[in-house]
């Protein structure tokens, strides 16, 4: 018997006339409904006793529209020594469509999956709608390219980057703390003046050695 993946019967060795009892609901593959058997490519049923020669059937199957789970990742909010930035898990959310098994990953990713309010790893309301941005080139990867596996695990992961905002020092407003009119502002031995003076950094990210301390100010 060529079960094509399947499971539930083995070959049977007999005498001419024994009497065979398989059952086709016996017969399992995952993602996969028992649809009949061949014999020479042609629809055959199982002999219910030993014929007087040997012979083979083939399992044919009707595959099942199986589901899948997209996995959120949210672009790091700090590189790393190399200055590169990686992702981390953010979370999950598994729909109740299902597919042919002959759909391609990728071909899943719509706008509502990308716009979904999913539960975050942390508790937290997911907040890529407003501080992350869809990163297309970074879903369409090559591990997305796969299709659907058959016992309904694949994972269809969508990645986001983080916005990057900059922040403008203005020294001469006068409605600041320090009500300076005029003042420079010294960071990494260099001067700033006005509003010259900004910080530039993705979402979340530690601006600690950026940002300027009291003793940096100075009025002219």
């Amino acid at each position: 018997f060529d079960l094509d993946g399947g499971y539930g019967v083995e070959p049977i060795y007999a005498r001419y006339q024994t009497p065979i009892n398989i059952k086709n609901e016996d017969l399992n593959k995952v993602g996969h409904t028992f649809k009949h058997w061949e014999r020479n490519n042609q629809v055959a049923n199982l002999p219910d006793k030993m014929p007087a020669e040997s012979r083979s059937y083939k399992a044919i199957w009707t595959a099942e529209e199986v589901g899948y789970t997209v996995v959120y990742w949210y672009e790091d909010a700090d590189s790393d020594e190399n200055g590169e930035y990686g992702y981390s898990y953010a979370g999950q959310y598994k729909p109740n469509d299902k597919f042919s098994q002959d759909t391609k990953l990728f071909e899943l990713v719509n706008n509502d999956l990308i716009n979904n309010q999913f539960d975050a790893s942390n508790g937290k309301h997911p907040l890529h709608n407003k501080h992350f941005s869809y990163n297309r080139r970074k879903t369409e990867q090559e591990e997305n390219q796969g299709k659907l596996k058959a016992d309904g695990s694949s994972l269809v992961n969508i990645y986001f980057s983080r916005n990057t905002y900059t922040l403008v020092f203005d020294l001469n407003d006068s409605s600041n703390t320090y009500n300076y009119q005029k003042a420079e502002l010294t960071k990494d031995n260099n001067i700033y003046l006005g509003n010259q003076y900004k910080i530039t950094a993705k979402f979340e990210a530690n601006i600690e050695k950026a940002w300027p301390l009291d003793e940096d100010v100075t009025q002219k």
